[in-house]
């Protein structure tokens, strides 16, 4: 399927530079880590201070997580999702109605009972611990187009004396996030590879109904997590990264994939 722009590709670029030319309904999963918004002023109750600074950072020092336009974003995202596909965006808590309320808005009828899923780090920062309890967590929510999403329970299935029966899925993971020494860990945001991957592989088929390789979109790309998950376990991806910095590092932990792991782009 022609989807409007080369495959397996990360593009430096701004997402609203590119979306526009991927055609409606034919990406399989949308997996997105989108920005905070931190040092935006808002309408959310005690996110920022007054004056528009956040809390949480120096804001002088994320020139990247200014001005997302969520709004745009995740309308594009619900156009660009196929049928029975599901759209999975990672966020702070305190703008995760706001997500669902814009998925509704685009999708309607088509969205369904959205999903939270939480990362507990098991090695969160230890800022201001000896004034307050740590802050291990972080959060996503799903949704899906339409009735038929694919959902490939992880956790398999266990007997007893009544027989075989199927173990709940929790969205819940719990593992280290990637050390900053480290060329995986120097974005900001950066999340834990394996996470990514069970998410793939819950959400989606190797390949899609029409028999093509499945094909996972990331218009935040970051420092490439998603690709690198999208590859590793055999499906296709587009990626959008704005700044140069991440996006570089996202293509050198891309070359380092395809040499140690002697992986080809499929």
């Amino acid at each position: 399927m022609d989807i409007g722009l080369e495959a397996n590709k990360i593009y430096n670029c701004d997402y609203k530079e590119k979306i526009c030319n991927i055609k409606d309904e034919s990406i399989d999963m949308i997996l997105t880590d989108i920005p905070n918004n931190i040092n935006k002023k808002t309408n959310l109750k005690d996110y920022n201070k007054a004056d528009g600074n956040s809390t949480w950072e120096d804001p002088n020092k994320l020139e990247w997580d200014k001005e997302f336009d969520i709004k745009t974003y995740i309308e594009e995202c619900c156009r660009i999702l196929k049928p029975s596909g599901s759209i999975i965006v990672w966020s702070p808590w305190q703008q995760l109605y706001l997500l669902d309320s814009l998925i509704e808005q685009k999708l309607l009828h088509l969205k369904g009972q959205p999903r939270i899923g939480v990362w507990k780090k098991t090695n969160p920062q230890i800022d201001n611990m000896d004034k307050m309890a740590l802050q291990p967590y972080e959060f996503f929510i799903w949704n899906r187009k339409g009735s038929n999403a694919i959902f490939n329970n992880q956790n398999g299935k266990h007997i007893d004396a009544r027989g075989i029966h199927q173990k709940a899925e929790y969205n819940f993971f719990e593992c280290s996030k990637p050390n900053n020494k480290n060329i995986e860990g120097k974005h900001p945001k950066s999340k834990p590879t394996e996470l990514f991957e069970w998410l793939i592989l819950t959400y989606t088929n190797e390949f899609n109904k029409d028999n093509e390789r499945s094909i996972i979109f990331d218009g935040c790309i970051g420092g490439g997590t998603t690709a690198i998950a999208a590859i590793k376990n055999k499906r296709n991806f587009i990626g959008f990264e704005k700044e140069k910095e991440y996006f570089e590092i996202a293509e050198e932990r891309l070359d380092k994939l395809k040499y140690h792991e002697s992986i080809e782009y499929v």
